[in-house]
């Protein structure tokens, strides 16, 4: 049980780390077309 709850809360922590990243490229991303 508590293997499954850890496997569950990694995969939470990934996709939350995964949101992050893309929150990020897509913000770098608009500050590089704004300056262009």
């Amino acid at each position: 049980m508590v293997d499954a709850h850890n496997r569950i809360r990694g995969g939470q922590h990934v996709a939350e780390l995964k949101n992050k990243i893309v929150k990020t490229e897509l913000v770098n991303w608009r500050e590089l077309e704004w300056f262009q």
